[in-house]
């Protein structure tokens, strides 16, 4: 009853097309607001100033607002979306990243990145072609599916998003791992993994808020938080992916 209700629940927002200072990023849009996810380390609810995350809701508006913004704003880059998931469970029944991604095939003229944790994006493999400028990332922080099922519960397996990343590759789609936080992992085998169906890889070393600390310390793995350990998988992954490799994230995420 409680996931029922929350699909019911819907905003309106003022703007779809954010300006951002985020490096080679000129607009972030978010079609959600809040996620169901439910990533344990998510930075949205510190960021807005909640003690608890933000109940999913969709933007209803969403659609109508960027047939607007697209012709009176500058073109430029666009990451959707920057403050929750594109293809988060919602997606499914309101479908607002894809009527936003049908937009952006007819005015082409935008260039459109995008990130998930969700192999959902495999349903809009078409629309996504149809975009001349346009790339995909799946965000990827680890090799384990016991860690993901403890941080990241309702996201698409680890498996699945690297089908995703394998499947858009094999269509001529640009593709990117985001490989941030750094949770438990194997970081040669992880790499190994994604390294055949990538364009490119950024890392970004997260600083875990008191509460995500307390988790890794509840299960052992505040081994994690040792700047040795974070450098090792640098390392790592450096050997693996070589030039592919960006150190630094250009997305919030």
């Amino acid at each position: 009853m409680r996931g029922q209700r929350e699909e019911k629940r819907k905003v309106r927002a003022k703007s779809i097309l954010t300006r951002t200072k985020l490096p080679g990023i000129d607009y972030t849009l978010n079609p959600y607001f809040g996620c169901g996810h439910r990533c344990v380390y998510c930075y949205v609810p510190h960021f807005l100033k909640l003690p608890y995350p933000p109940r999913p809701e969709p933007k209803e508006n969403a659609v109508e607002l960027l047939r607007r913004e697209v012709l009176r704003k500058r073109p430029g880059h666009v990451l959707i979306s920057s403050a929750t998931d594109p293809y988060q469970p919602l997606e499914r029944r309101w479908m607002l990243t894809q009527k936003i991604l049908k937009i952006f095939a007819t005015v082409k003229i935008w260039r459109i990145t995008i990130l998930t944790k969700s192999d959902l994006v495999l349903r809009d493999i078409e629309i996504l072609k149809s975009i001349p400028k346009i790339e995909v990332g799946l965000t990827i922080t680890t090799d384990r599916e016991d860690i993901r099922r403890i941080f990241e519960p309702f996201a698409s397996p680890i498996s699945n998003r690297i089908n995703a990343l394998k499947v858009l590759k094999s269509e001529g789609i640009r593709t990117y791992a985001f490989i941030a936080p750094f949770l438990p992992m194997n970081p040669r085998r992880l790499a190994e993994l994604i390294e055949p169906h990538v364009d490119y890889v950024l890392i970004d070393v997260m600083h875990y808020r008191r509460s995500v600390s307390k988790i890794l310390v509840k299960y052992g793995f505040d081994f994690i938080l040792s700047e040795r350990w974070q450098e090792e998988v640098i390392d790592v992954l450096r050997d693996v992916f070589g030039d592919k490799l960006a150190v630094g994230s250009a997305v919030e995420r």
